[in-house]
């Protein structure tokens, strides 16, 4: 049985305990506030950056005529449920990468694949995916709804990806364009 210096003690050293909680706690919700902002500012600044900075056109020419190759880039935030990111168009032959990053709460999920369709008119072909690397629990899931690329995430952690699409066609003239969805 304890005795009555026994509990005294527990409830000083639960004091001390208290007190040096309550004395750091501002401090760390200041931590955490200010990550939050760095990590909001940097994801505004990507959001800006790679739209406008990473997409490319091209011409080919060969023996009977031309190409045209595209490629263009842009980062997505989709949630558990499946988010249109990319409708191919209708003549042309199409890489589509992903890449995502979870880095919350010291679990670490990675995400990259690559997508690959041809479209001939009306018909896509979807050749199967090449997973590099999917995190069993923070990585994200794809599927085609006809010619539209869909992405959803496996956690509500994981996010923020970015898709790259590759096209090269003979015909650039409207029918192997990217049409990117509003995520």
């Amino acid at each position: 049985m304890a005795s009555v210096e026994d509990i005294n003690a527990l409830i000083a050293g639960y004091t001390d305990l208290k007190a040096y909680y309550e004395g750091q706690k501002p401090r760390w919700d200041g931590d955490v506030a200010a990550a939050q902002a760095a990590y909001a500012a940097l994801a505004a600044n990507l959001v800006g950056i790679i739209p406008t900075e990473n997409a490319s056109n091209g011409v080919i020419f060969g023996g009977t005529g031309l190409a045209a190759a595209k490629t263009e880039a842009r980062p997505f935030d989709v949630t558990t449920d499946w988010t249109d990111i990319v409708t191919v168009g209708t003549r042309g032959g199409f890489k589509i990468t992903l890449s995502g990053c979870d880095a919350s709460e010291g679990n670490y999920g990675l995400h990259v694949s690559e997508h690959w369709a041809v479209c001939s008119e009306n018909t896509l072909i979807v050749v199967p995916s090449n997973i590099i690397y999917n995190s069993n629990t923070r990585g994200f899931d794809t599927q085609w709804v006809g010619s539209t690329f869909q992405v959803r995430a496996q956690d509500v952690a994981s996010n923020l990806c970015a898709v790259k699409v590759e096209v090269i066609s003979k015909y650039f003239d409207g029918r192997a364009e990217i049409l990117w969805s509003e995520a």
